[in-house]
């Protein structure tokens, strides 16, 4: 599959179905300002040349199938390119970032209480914690560094599991619907480091693996939380079918539905999920999160939290202060090419068509306009919305 992306591009336009604008913070070099033309002037190849050493890409010899080592590698460049960019995009110019730099006048009075719950009565920073509000992002870098990919925790049925570090089952759905961390990638290897780990574990109990694969990480016990330095083997309980990862809170206002079936509209529905305890049936020891022998999967931080409406409402107000206004506007370094979105299909396919045929649903497309360094406001468009401003 690999390959056939770069037989397809490795001599196209960039973007050539797509608009830039001209004013690009990114693309500008490359522009195309050629009267009624808005592509690129380059190729990927000719990109390729520039940004990667000669050593993976001018090998004159072809390969069995009649490929270049450009060809061969574009995946490689494709992938490190993507990773590049997107580093470049942190969101760390939003009123809560202000107010940790020392603007005290950055959050409201609401807003600040809605900080104090989510470090205390809310619970939300035993997951979402760090510069990027999630435990699976930067803080895996440490974890990964001190053998911490997998940890051992006390669920909520009280007895511990194995589990991967930044990746949860909080009950939004019932575990049997969709395994999440629990499933297996194509090859048939399992998903979680956890299973990977009890696998390079064996019958023989651990208190140390080293490069457990196929993801090459290190598990080092004696970092758990709970029982430190206890000796694991196969046998032992994990607790990741239906765990999915932390998502970070940063512009959550802006990324709605939410959960990892959109599921939820608002944050306010977020909140209320949250302060009941999660979606699972029955009870703590036995529940709906539950899949094969584990009589729950559950986090153990899911529960009531007897949050008041004040503290469910200051909660959403510190969430929104999370947005990144360059993010809302598309300014750069967020500014981008012209985007085509699916957005359903103009007819059901199992239906008679005017023509007396069937045939294949046909796809239709949301245009999102291409803006410059100086965002929607450049092209007198309005700010992004949440997903949820109809439903207010």
């Amino acid at each position: 599959m690999y390959v056939n992306i770069g037989q397809t591009l490795i001599s196209a336009v960039p973007l050539s179905n797509q608009t830039v604008d001209p004013t690009d913070s990114v693309l500008w070099p490359y522009a195309n300002t050629k009267k009624n033309s808005s592509v690129l002037n380059v190729t990927y190849s000719s990109l390729i040349q520039k940004a990667f050493q000669p050593k993976f890409w001018n090998s004159s010899a072809l390969t069995g199938e009649g490929d270049t080592q450009m060809v061969k590698n574009f995946s490689l460049f494709w992938g490190l390119s993507i990773m590049l960019y997107e580093s470049t995009l942190v969101s760390d110019d939003t009123p809560f970032d202000k107010y940790s730099d020392g603007s005290i006048s950055a959050l409201t009075t609401q807003q600040l209480h809605g900080f104090q719950v989510f470090n205390n009565n809310g619970g939300c920073v035993f997951c979402h914690k760090g510069a990027e509000f999630t435990g699976a992002a930067t803080a895996l870098k440490t974890a990964q560094a001190q053998g911490g990919l997998v940890e051992y925790m006390i669920m909520g049925d009280g007895s511990p599991a194995l589990y991967d570090t930044g990746f949860y089952n909080i009950g939004v759905r019932p575990t049997g619907e969709d395994l999440g961390m629990g499933g297996l990638d194509p090859w048939n290897n399992p998903l979680s480091w956890s299973r990977q780990a009890k696998n390079a574990a064996g019958a023989s109990p651990q208190q140390t693996i080293s490069a457990v694969a196929p993801d090459q990480f290190n598990v080092e016990t004696c970092s758990f939380q709970v029982a430190g330095c206890t000796r694991f083997n196969s046998d032992f309980r994990d607790a990741v079918d239906g765990s999915f990862k932390v998502p970070t809170l940063r512009n959550v206002e802006l990324t709605g539905p939410y959960f990892h079936n959109g599921g939820t509209a608002t944050l306010e529905q977020v909140i209320d999920f949250y302060n009941r305890g999660g979606d699972a049936t029955g009870t703590f020891v036995a529940n709906s999160t539950m899949f094969g022998p584990n009589p729950s999967n559950r986090a153990p931080a899911i529960q009531p939290l007897g949050l008041s409406a004040e503290d469910k409402a200051s909660l959403v107000a510190f969430l929104k202060s999370l947005t990144d206004e360059r993010v809302r506007w598309e300014m750069a370094p967020f500014d981008h090419p012209s985007l085509q979105v699916p957005n359903g299909h103009k007819f059901d396919e199992n239906k008679v068509i005017p023509d007396g045929s069937t045939g294949y649903a046909q796809d239709e497309f949301l245009n999102l306009p291409a803006v410059g360094a100086a965002g929607r406001t450049g092209k007198k468009l309005p700010a992004l919305q949440p997903f949820d401003a109809g439903l207010q």
